[in-house]
């Protein structure tokens, strides 16, 4: 899609400098660019829709993934697809509203901390700043926390499930360890 929008600005920047140009013809060209592109939607939309509305891997990944979840766990997403699949299913189709699906590298930024913390009540933050060093910025006057100390915070409560990539800087506590369960790790 965004090489469609560079093509439309080259498009849009053309045909503006064509109705400079000639003036006399601009109704005419900006018609004919119309036409054009009724045509091309004409052309390619009976082959678009069946390739959109048939697809459904991301939907039947990210429903076996949530399926396979224990009640009041939490899912930590490090990934887009791991994430917004199972957010769809979660928040939109009202899918496994017991389990808590959270892209925790969003904690970092100052938005999510002032709006959507609260909307995890059931999660206890060692911080407000999601940060892969953690607590090390704490003398700086910081409130950043990591996995690690994420994990530690949430451990007893819940289990705990992360992706099957994790950030590199993040390393996992030497008192836990990863379970492979399906596409991702239980801690």
């Amino acid at each position: 899609m965004q090489g469609f929008l560079l093509f439309s600005v080259f498009i849009g920047i053309g045909i503006n400098m064509l109705c400079q140009k000639y003036p006399r013809f601009s109704t005419t060209i900006k018609i004919g660019c119309i036409c054009v592109l009724l045509l091309q939607v004409g052309l390619t939309y009976p082959e678009v829709i069946p390739l959109t509305t048939e697809n459904t891997y991301l939907e039947s990944y990210a429903e076996s993934e949530l399926q396979s979840l224990p009640s009041n766990s939490i899912y930590i997403a490090f990934g887009d697809y791991h994430q917004n699949s199972m957010l769809y299913l979660h928040q939109s189709c009202h899918k496994r509203s017991d389990v808590t699906i959270l892209y925790l590298p969003y904690a970092s930024y100052l938005w999510f901390n002032q709006t959507q913390l609260p909307l995890y009540p059931q999660i206890q933050w060692p911080g407000t700043v999601y940060h892969p060093y953690g607590s090390i910025l704490h003398g700086e006057g910081g409130n950043a926390f990591n996995l690690t100390e994420f994990i530690n915070a949430n451990i007893q409560q819940h289990r705990l499930f992360i992706t099957a990539w994790m950030d590199q800087k993040e390393k996992l506590p030497e008192q836990y360890s990863l379970w492979p369960v399906g596409l991702f790790y239980e801690v």
